[in-house]
């Protein structure tokens, strides 16, 4: 990706909200070291597993992605592996 853009990995996009049609994000970075390690426990994807509201997973593939697994591991008559 050129440019200024924000690269998200597909299972993160659900936790926030975004859809790639041309929403807008920011970021902000934390200057001092505490803020950055604090920022670190809070904000990590890994730490945020679970939605606040609900408990329910953010992290889950969608129908893209299942669909994609699927056509990388199905077998082909012919095809060595």
């Amino acid at each position: 990706v050129e440019g200024k853009a924000i690269q998200l990995h597909p299972l993160v996009c659900e936790a926030f909200n975004a859809d790639f049609d041309g929403d807008q994000m920011a970021v902000h970075l934390p200057l001092s070291a505490e803020a950055q390690a604090e920022a670190r426990v809070l904000m990590l994807s890994s730490n945020n597993i679970l939605s606040p509201a609900s408990g329910k997973p953010l992290a889950m593939p969608r129908l893209d992605m299942v669909t994609g697994l699927y056509h990388l591991t199905r077998h082909k008559e012919g095809d060595i592996g």
